[in-house]
């Protein structure tokens, strides 16, 4: 993922002064919590929410 958003930064797609390897652990981090959440019984609109706040903060 980190990779990904080198070439993503590099572009000029995300902030040229993101850290990409700590986004990438943020969003893998953020995934591994959702899943868990799911797996406990979490709706779907919980998930959602969820997802909207991750993406809010890493600024997409």
């Amino acid at each position: 993922m980190a990779e990904v958003l080198i070439r993503d930064r590099d572009a000029g797609r995300i902030p040229p002064d993101t850290d990409t390897h700590a986004m990438a652990g943020f969003v893998g981090a953020t995934l591994q919590g959702m899943s868990q959440q799911a797996r406990d019984g979490a709706s779907k609109e919980d998930l959602l929410r969820i997802a909207h706040y991750a993406i809010s903060a890493i600024g997409a």
